[in-house]
């Protein structure tokens, strides 16, 4: 997969993605504006701002980053759907 550096965050473990959240995309927000959160460039994650931008788990259900929140740097609910995201690329 080719990996833009507009798209993928340095300060993130796991496996590489040219994914960007929906709602980083309609407010072009650049990457050095995105919360330093593996949750940036998760598949599952739904991105919404209220007082500052916040992010809810679809897998684990619950609210991983707010302005107040300690970055998640690895999760193995992102590496799961960054491999579903890969593996429907590929088949577009």
């Amino acid at each position: 997969m080719v990996i833009s550096p507009s798209t993928t965050s340095a300060t993130v473990m796991g496996a590489e993605t040219d994914f960007v959240p929906s709602a980083f995309r309609l407010l072009n927000t650049p990457l050095d504006a995105r919360p330093p959160t593996a949750c940036s460039s998760c598949p599952s994650a739904i991105w919404f701002q209220q007082d500052g931008w916040r992010c809810f788990c679809n897998v684990m259900k619950f609210l991983p980053w707010q302005r107040e929140s300690t970055p998640i740097t690895a999760c193995d609910a992102r590496e799961a759907s960054v491999a579903r995201y890969a593996e429907e690329r590929r088949k577009l």
